[in-house]
């Protein structure tokens, strides 16, 4: 599990998200205010490092379990993101977002 600490500095590192270059995609398509998208954390190992996958979404109403499972969408566009967070470093790495319906 990821500590208070943790979190915090995820949380507080949020901004430098809407600067990052997302995987696979132009450098003129990026994340506008990542704070405002609803989160999901989940703690992974990653060549025996711990990190963090963040998951995100816009509209938590069409997903109402989305505190106890992890929200899953095909498409979506940068209404749904992933990116990895290191604790250690805090910085993230790996952002992506689902394809274009």
């Amino acid at each position: 599990m990821p500590s208070q600490a943790d979190l915090d500095g995820l949380e507080a590192s949020l901004p430098i998200i809407s600067k990052m270059k997302i995987l696979g995609w132009g450098s003129n398509i990026h994340i506008d205010h990542p704070e405002q998208y609803y989160r999901q954390y989940v703690a992974i190992l990653v060549s025996g490092k711990r990190m963090i996958f963040v998951n995100a979404f816009r509209d938590a109403q069409e997903y109402p379990d989305w505190h106890d499972r992890l929200v899953i969408v095909i498409d979506g566009d940068i209404g749904y993101w992933q990116v990895l967070y290191d604790p250690a470093t805090k910085q993230f790495s790996n952002l992506r977002i689902n394809a274009r319906a």
